[in-house]
């Protein structure tokens, strides 16, 4: 009895020696300094295992050896809490500054940048060179990406379906495998938005209809003058005269997208 005590005790002495020596070397594993190329990025498909990633990382030559990792990942739950994307390696250290980053979900974000008075043909441009953007636009004409941003149909005139008119310029973050149509549907909805508060703050004595007679107003405005101090008066030379909305519809041109941001300021005011 007294045999069978002892050696119940030495396999316990065992189990804990092993315990504590791989606990050690998962300790010391998630201290290993990570080899990271400059501007690396790490993609994470869904549904990736321990296994997986430890071969991930060694594909990537982030490690050397990651065969104690689909282990750590058991023995630390919270470290498996990995997420699918695309990520910058750019402040990673060690392993648990990428494990850290994975389970944090928190992508690399890449933008693009419209300014004021960029035509759509430079847009498209833009959208084709931005890095990571998935392209789903390249054969379509303007007039295809017109009906695919769900724009209002404002009449038969193709000036009035000018693209461009119903972008809002500012800069847009997206993250791989967003699509160029998905950044264009962001700055229509913007602008949208931006028109009717326009509309809805406008002065009740404006001759307009409806927003769309509001916008197009605005980049006639715009195409005569692109001196600030001068549109309330150029302005007020078109509106005097208005009588039918033919009038305003027949004067329209293609740059419209100064419409919401003149509208909130210019036409909000008495004229």
């Amino acid at each position: 009895m007294k045999k069978f005590l002892i050696a119940i005790l030495l396999l316990i002495l065992i189990l804990a020696s092993v315990v504590s020596f791989a606990y050690y070397k998962m300790t010391e594993f998630v201290k290993t300094p990570v080899n990271v190329q400059a501007d690396q990025l790490l993609t994470i498909e869904r549904g990736t295992t321990g296994s997986k990633l430890a071969t991930l990382f060694e594909q990537e030559k982030l490690i050397d050896d990651g065969k104690l990792l689909p282990y750590l990942l058991k023995l630390k739950p919270e470290l498996n809490k990995i997420k699918a994307g695309t990520y910058s390696l750019e402040n990673v250290k060690t392993v648990q500054d990428l494990l850290d980053l994975l389970n944090s979900g928190k992508e690399v974000q890449f933008n693009v940048k419209w300014i004021e008075g960029k035509t759509f043909k430079d847009w498209r441009k833009d959208l084709e060179n931005a890095p990571h953007l998935v392209q789903t636009l390249k054969d379509k004409s303007n007039e295809e990406i017109f009906a695919l941003l769900d724009l209002p149909d404002i009449g038969q005139n193709l000036e009035l379906k000018n693209v461009e008119g119903w972008l809002y310029p500012d800069t847009y973050n997206y993250t791989p495998k967003s699509t160029d149509l998905e950044l264009l549907k962001r700055s229509a909805e913007r602008m949208k938005k931006a028109l009717n508060k326009a509309w809805n703050e406008r002065d009740e004595d404006l001759p307009l209809a409806n927003p769309y007679e509001m916008l197009i107003l605005a980049s006639i405005v715009e195409k005569e003058t692109g001196i600030a101090a001068e549109r309330a008066k150029v302005a007020s030379v078109f509106i005097k005269p208005f009588k039918s909305k033919n009038e305003i519809t027949n004067g329209s041109n293609g740059n419209l997208w100064y419409g919401a941001k003149i509208t909130m300021g210019i036409f909000a005011k008495k004229i």
